[in-house]
């Protein structure tokens, strides 16, 4: 759990404000209400036209490619035949967090999506199946892409809504057979997708470092945006002001603590040279500080050492000069 205040996961700033204008959705998750949107948005330009001219021959009145959204399973609504068609779904099925560095994690989990058209006849589905071809290409080349130019004037999803990538996972075709009692079958097309989000403190609120984490798109020569071509860490090298206790037995052991700045805490830890030799234990408990144990070393009688830190990054600090004196017991 976060010790601060306020932080950020994504395009959500906790705590949750009580009351804005918008629904919880894009309040609680940005990420699927703009994913939503944009594939919607794709769907009525990409496939609205055809699918509609076919639908009309087939004694359905369309008014458009996505009558409705969900943002959850549609199964209990086809159940209840509460459901409105073309009917787009998008919704998160699990979750897995990592660490990423010391300034953010980030989370994976698998968003299932469903396109269902309304219960059909024989005739109705061979005449309209080949249309949910043309969704999951679509579906799948805008995940992939995260924006349309048509769509919030291009606007990426990382920028509306903190998602940092999305890819396209498996598709399945002819999901939700049977529509009991109303005489015909449900036929969809069903995918999944993977999408990364990040963690990150909000710094006005805490600020253990300087310097951030940068991610650059690039532009190919077809005026493609190549999304998260760079992205890189701006966090600075550590430093060491001092190192105490400042001796210790040649046997080892012995626990110091080294005070600087720029330790990066987390599941990789920094790795500290005493004397030529690694330290262990090493446990970061604030940007400015570290504990960790003394290595052995062969001195006789005694050996002054340096000590240096190298964060999991690979930046190291500069050499605090013959700052611990190995001793015989």
């Amino acid at each position: 759990m976060p010790t601060v205040s306020r932080w950020a996961h994504g395009g959500v700033e906790y705590p949750l404000g009580s009351s804005t204008d918008n629904s919880l959705l894009q309040d609680a998750d940005p990420a699927l209400f703009y994913a939503l949107q944009l594939f919607e948005s794709v769907l009525n330009t990409y496939v609205g036209p055809r699918l509609l001219a076919q639908a009309a021959r087939e004694g359905f009145n369309f008014p458009s490619a996505v009558e409705k959204v969900l943002h959850v399973d549609p199964t209990p609504f086809l159940l209840s035949d509460q459901a409105r068609f073309p009917l787009f779904c998008l919704y998160r099925r699990e979750e897995s967090w990592t660490d990423h560095n010391a300034s953010f994690n980030k989370d994976a989990s698998i968003w299932e999506w469903a396109y269902v058209l309304p219960p059909m006849t024989p005739r109705q589905i061979e005449q309209l199946h080949p249309i949910f071809r043309s969704v999951a290409v679509v579906v799948s080349t805008f995940a992939m892409q995260s924006f349309d130019p048509n769509y919030e004037d291009g606007a990426t999803l990382r920028e509306l809504s903190g998602i940092q990538k999305m890819s396209a996972g498996t598709i399945q075709y002819g999901n939700f057979e049977k529509a009991e009692g109303v005489g015909g079958w449900w036929k969809a097309v069903t995918g999944r997708l993977l999408v990364v989000e990040r963690d990150e403190i909000v710094r006005e609120a805490f600020d253990p470092f300087e310097g951030t984490n940068i991610a650059i798109d690039a532009t190919d020569a077809s005026n493609d945006k190549v999304v998260d071509f760079i992205e890189a860490e701006t966090q600075p090298a550590p430093t060491i002001e001092s190192i105490a206790p400042a001796s210790g037995t040649k046997s080892g052991g012995t626990t110091v603590i080294i005070t600087g700045t720029g330790f990066l805490p987390g599941r990789e830890k920094p790795r500290v040279l005493i004397g030529g030799a690694y330290a262990s234990s090493v446990v970061v408990t604030h940007s400015t500080q570290l504990q960790c144990l003394t290595p052995e070393h062969d001195a006789y009688p005694t050996f002054v050492g340096d000590v240096q830190v190298i964060n999991p990054d690979g930046q190291e600090s500069s050499v605090l000069g013959e700052a611990f004196t190995f001793t015989t017991p």
